[in-house]
């Protein structure tokens, strides 16, 4: 395995646009045309012909993307070889079925001529025509092009309310919201938007508070699909605005709520990406593209907030250290999102890449040294040689922000000239194709391990490791002046703020439909003078009736088969660190199987007495055993609740049907019991519950 020095001469880099020479396409004339008519044709090209420029390869990266740039494109140069065939021949040969949609869209990069042939509705009707069944059609005959578009991005598929079944014309569409009220500052920290689509009558006459999945909401949002559903939307919108800005102590709306509030869902999003990543990546980029459109539309509709936003911004830029403190700007990952849409700043600007990534560097401080204390004390002197052992503790305090941090630039870089033209013949959905890119950067995220794969994803030259080493005492005296730590603070006594409860309720999800092998794996420490402390890991299986089949644990460590492994216990006294393991090859499960339930018990004493346990739940990809995609995690918090608290129901691995697709509810229920003899009763009840509650 290669060491974290080794990585600066193989820096991992991420690529936001991938590249690819364009594959020539082969044009058969339909048989259909009279060749007579063929014969007396004389084609000469003219004097200013030119070569045609070659298709763009982002424009043929796939049929859903060739589509939505024929509904938009331009041609790319002049060459009207075909303009001498009459109107009527060319569109017969254009509808032959020896073309694909693929074929079209090619041909209408190379010249005016074919470009202006290929905006006939007769062609696009007749590639319409191949589709077997379709929810939609069209008014007009110039109407076509789009109604194909749609369908191959799937953008028809929820245009209506999940509960009324009301469409977009016939009622205001919006999304269930979830939000959180921090205790201390009384206000909104936390707001997620729900699946399924929601009516504006259903939510207010028919008070529904659950969404298809049953999960429980307290607000709802209307969403932009087109500019006339907009303007009939925007009472409700302000309405929602005014709700989520308690902080602003007022009644009125004002028009810069609509950005802190949006940017504040788009920062929810990422925090959520960031802990679930390729599981929720879908979905996610398609929230992204929603709320970006409905920011979009605001500042269109409200001429003043753009303004706002380049000043707000600008502030934080240029301001220097008194415009960045947290008492002016208290999250970073709430004024971030407006880069997307700043007129002013963009993040290939240097200065704003330094201003974001110099702040957040200096906050970083005191979470660096909550998990490694001695890094604090920084010797005298200048610095003359690198430390491999800092900078690796540097990565580890600072993994959670980092990754944070690089899902924001990554959803900064997801909109070119053409996108927003595209997301708005798609209702506000992305293209398929910019959903695939971005669940390929996001598995590149999740693998990024070190600080060149962290600058390289931030499009910022990668340091060297004893600049790198110089920068962290640098960051130590900025910390301390900006008062974020103090001298000789106990850093044992630091408790993070906790995480919404959005991001640790049970959040039920869709396994990848080909996952075939499932890992978790446990890790603990316990402190040198208590003695060694054992953090157990179990696996326990039910059936359809929720009948309990087998517990797989450190003192049986097969089960169904050998379909199940446990590691037991992998003790390293040196680092005073604990490890348990449980393989799952679900492929290879009793059909009679339903679900799998993880739980963790302390073998002796109470949760409490267990240092930094962290449980990671995760699926390897079949072609790549080294490539895990997290699908949940569960971080414990240290506070009295877990006094006399000796277990917890992880999550929950299970299907509807033995035909069904895999699914996990991530729980964090604390309880009682323990992995052996006179312990697994307390335990079995948690997980009775549990399995109720699926």
């Amino acid at each position: 395995m290669a060491s974290k020095s080794d990585l600066w001469t193989a820096v991992v880099q991420i690529p936001l646009v991938t590249a690819s020479k364009p594959k020539a396409k082969k044009l058969t004339v339909s048989s259909a045309i009279a060749l007579a008519a063929l014969r007396g044709l004389t084609i000469a090209p003219p004097p200013d012909a030119k070569p045609a420029t070659p298709v763009d390869s982002d424009t043929c990266n796939g049929l859903t993307d060739a589509l939505l740039t024929a509904v938009h494109g331009k041609p790319t140069s002049v060459g009207p070889l075909f303009s001498c065939l009459p109107q009527e021949i060319l569109v017969h040969i254009l509808c032959s079925r020896a073309l694909s949609t693929g074929d079209i869209v090619a041909l209408s990069k190379t010249c005016r001529h074919l470009y202006a042939a290929c905006q006939d509705g007769h062609i696009w009707r007749s590639l319409f025509g191949r589709r077997n069944f379709s929810v939609v059609t069209a008014a007009e005959l110039q109407d076509w092009k789009t109604a194909l578009a749609m369908e191959e991005n799937c953008a028809t598929d929820e245009m209506r309310c999940s509960v009324t079944k009301v469409t977009w014309e016939e009622d205001v569409l919006g999304l269930p919201i979830v939000y959180t009220v921090n205790p201390k500052t009384k206000s909104v920290d936390y707001i997620n938007c729900e699946e399924g689509m929601l009516s504006r009558s259903a939510f207010y006459s028919e008070k529904i508070r659950r969404t298809i999945w049953n999960v429980k909401f307290e607000q709802w949002m209307p969403v932009y699909l087109t500019h006339t559903h907009f303007l009939r939307a925007v009472p409700d919108l302000e309405h929602f605005f005014l709700a989520m800005s308690p902080q602003h102590n007022t009644r009125l709306f004002r028009p810069e709520m609509a950005a802190e509030v949006l940017a504040k869902m788009i920062n929810t999003l990422i925090v959520l990406l960031c802990d679930e990543g390729v599981a929720v990546s879908s979905r996610a980029v398609e929230q992204y593209f929603v709320l970006r459109r409905l920011l979009v539309a605001c500042i269109d509709h409200y001429p003043k907030l753009q303004g706002f936003i380049d000043s707000l911004l600008g502030s934080f830029v240029n301001g220097g250290d008194t415009q960045r403190y947290k008492t002016m700007t208290p999250s970073i990952g709430n004024i971030l999102p407006l880069l997307s849409v700043s007129k002013a700043h963009r993040w290939s600007d240097w200065r704003v890449r330094d201003a974001f990534l110099s702040e957040g560097a200096d906050r970083s401080v005191l979470w660096i040294c909550t998990k490694h204390p001695s890094l604090a004390r920084v010797p005298s002197g200048m610095c003359t040689k690198p430390s491999m052992d800092v900078l690796k503790q540097m990565w580890e305090g600072s993994e959670v922000s980092n990754r944070l941090a690089m899902f924001h630039v990554a959803t900064l870089q997801l909109f070119k000239d053409d996108t927003e033209q595209h997301c708005d013949v798609l209702f506000g959905r992305p293209p398929k194709r910019v959903v695939d890119h971005f669940q390929a950067q996001t598995k590149k995220i999740m693998n990024v391990s070190f600080w060149p794969g962290y600058y390289a994803a931030l499009m910022h030259p990668v340091p060297t490791p004893l600049e790198l080493t110089a920068q962290w005492r640098r960051r130590i005296d900025n910390s301390l002046r900006k008062g974020y730590h103090r001298r000789g603070m106990n850093f044992a006594a630091v408790h993070r703020s906790g995480v919404s409860r959005i991001l640790l309720k049970g959040k039920t999800y869709s396994a990848p439909p080909d996952i075939d092998t499932v890992v978790m794996k446990e890790t603990w420490r316990w402190a040198r003078d208590s003695g060694q402390q054992y953090l157990d890991a179990t696996c326990s299986v039910f059936d359809f009736q929720d009948k309990h089949l087998e517990h797989v644990c450190w003192s049986h460590t097969y089960g169904q088969g050998g379909s199940i492994v446990h590691s037991g216990d992998v003790i390293d006294h040196a680092l005073l660190l604990g490890t348990h393991s449980i393989t799952i090859r679900v492929r290879q499960l009793s059909t009679s199987v339903k679900s799998l339930v993880f739980c963790m018990s302390a073998f002796t004493g109470d949760l409490v007495d267990i240092k930094h346990p962290t449980v990671a739940f995760n699926s390897i990809d079949r072609s790549d055993s080294e490539l895990k995609t997290p699908l949940c995690r569960y971080d414990f918090v240290k506070e009295g609740s877990l006094h006399g608290k000796t277990n917890v129901v992880m999550c929950i691995l299970w299907r509807a049907t033995a035909a069904a697709r895999w699914q996990v509810t991530a729980r964090g229920d604390m309880g009682l019991g323990r992995a052996k003899a006179n312990g697994w009763k307390p335990m079995m009840l948690d997980m009775a519950k549990a399995l109720r509650e699926l």
